[in-house]
């Protein structure tokens, strides 16, 4: 998907946060799918979703078998987290300066009220990036 391909002129629905929430914990689906999840789960007012360090990592986590017949959930490294928000980023699903404790939805995919969400820099982050 492109940017160039969505209008802000789309029509609007509501979602919800908890259906969001629950895709994104599902280590069945694939990692994207779940980044963006969590970041519609989390969204506040400009688009921001913000995450306690190390959270967004075991929100993601992945299935792995217990020996036993079963399994656990791992916590994704954070490098995988990483590479997962640049790779949906470089689609448009989210800004780039997003990061792991603040994932940044696109301003044309966010509305509240009447007036589209502009991007605004994250307190959180350091210095020189939004």
């Amino acid at each position: 998907m492109s940017k160039r391909n969505i209008s802000i002129a789309d029509t609007w629905t509501a979602v919800s946060q908890a259906y969001d929430d629950a895709t994104a914990r599902n280590p069945a689906l694939g990692t994207d799918l779940r980044l963006v999840a969590a970041a519609r789960s989390r969204m506040e007012y400009g688009g921001h979703a913000h995450f306690k360090r190390g959270e967004l990592a075991v929100i993601l986590s992945k299935a792995k078998a217990d020996g036993v017949g079963g399994y656990v959930l791992e916590p994704l490294h954070r490098t995988t987290v990483k590479k997962a928000i640049d790779r949906m980023a470089d689609a448009g699903l989210l800004v780039r300066g997003s990061w792991s404790e603040d994932l940044i939805l696109p301003p044309f995919s966010v509305q509240f009220g009447s007036k589209q969400a502009a991007v605004t820099r994250c307190p959180k982050k350091p210095k020189g990036n939004l």
